[in-house]
């Protein structure tokens, strides 16, 4: 029983707590529509678990093409780094937050990525309230230490979409 006690200690002790917090429904809905600059705050320098939403003929897999749950940093510089279960290197590219271009829409926020590589077309845009659907959870700072290009920290079956669990399972 002691030894048992002692060895949770120690596990408890090297584990460590990256404060994720679960994304409600009302939370991403409150988030889009916010200011721009207050919404890009909400995941400028965030580690998020997400997916890309379900849409009409797969219209985001052009802008946002991984499958099933990510880990994803967005970077206050604009760029996003991702790591998808399956993949051996951290994807690589640029986000923004920004109002529809249609200035009447009461639609609210966008949220915009690209992954091709050439200029920022970041079309389509999913707009947050609807996209909150498919964002599990976040924690401030870069959680996973994620760079451009490289080694993604394990190469999994899927991503678990609590970063606390994740974390723990790394060894972290």
């Amino acid at each position: 029983m002691f030894l048992s006690v002692l060895a949770l200690t120690i596990v408890s002790a090297h584990a460590k707590d990256i404060n994720a917090e679960k994304i409600s429904i009302r939370q991403a809905r409150d988030i889009g529509f916010m200011s721009e600059s207050a919404a890009r705050k909400e995941f400028a320098g965030y580690t998020f678990t997400l997916k890309r939403p379900k849409v009409k003929a797969n219209a985001l897999k052009d802008v946002f093409p991984f499958r099933g749950t990510v880990v994803a940093y967005f970077a206050p510089n604009g760029r996003i780094l991702v790591w998808e279960g399956k993949a051996e290197k951290v994807a690589v590219g640029a986000w923004g937050v920004g109002a529809p271009l249609d200035k009447a829409s009461k639609a609210g926020n966008l949220v915009c990525f690209d992954f091709s590589g050439k200029s920022k077309k970041y079309l389509p845009c999913p707009i947050i309230k609807v996209y909150g659907k498919s964002m599990y959870e976040r924690a401030k700072g870069n959680v996973f230490n994620l760079r451009a290009g490289g080694k993604v920290p394990k190469v999994v079956k899927s991503i678990d979409r609590k970063l606390q669990k994740l974390h723990d399972s790394l060894g972290k």
